[in-house]
């Protein structure tokens, strides 16, 4: 499959593709209208090329099955799906606010030092010494 050379202005089964929000290592996220949806959309088209990890294409396969049997107000409203036999992609309600990607140094943030790592774990290991004293942890587990 050749990658695809989606651009702005070029429409996709209805949808008129936007400006691209992101481009990462599986996929990329352009927001996209279509005259008979007034709510915010993305388009999530997968990367998908001789060479590309194939764990991009299982994994948004298994996206394209889920997302459309989710529903509540915690999920983005899935609107329409497409194969890869043309072009695979998937269309989300675009939810408004501050994206996780936005946090991902804060988020991935490591200790500095040994003494910070340390002091992290240390009620991880109390917690631990507890489960021992009532035997919840298994024998193969204990030190």
């Amino acid at each position: 499959m050749a990658r695809s050379q989606v651009q702005p202005g070029a429409i996709i089964d209805g949808f008129t593709i936007g400006e691209c929000v992101h481009s990462g290592g599986m996929a990329t996220l352009w927001s996209v209208t279509r005259p008979d949806i007034a709510a915010p959309l993305l388009m999530k088209i997968p990367l998908v090329s001789e060479g590309e990890d194939p764990a991009a294409i299982v994994s948004f396969e298994m996206e394209q099955m889920i997302l459309p049997r989710l529903s509540g107000p915690h999920v983005p409203a899935c609107f329409a799906t497409g194969d890869f036999a043309r072009q695979a992609f998937a269309v989300i309600e675009r939810i408004a606010g501050k994206t996780l990607y936005s946090r991902r140094r804060w988020l991935g943030r490591t200790p500095r030092s040994h003494r910070q790592r340390a002091w992290r774990a240390s009620p991880i290991h109390r917690r631990r010494d507890q489960f021992d004293e009532f035997r919840i942890v298994k024998a193969s587990c204990r030190r």
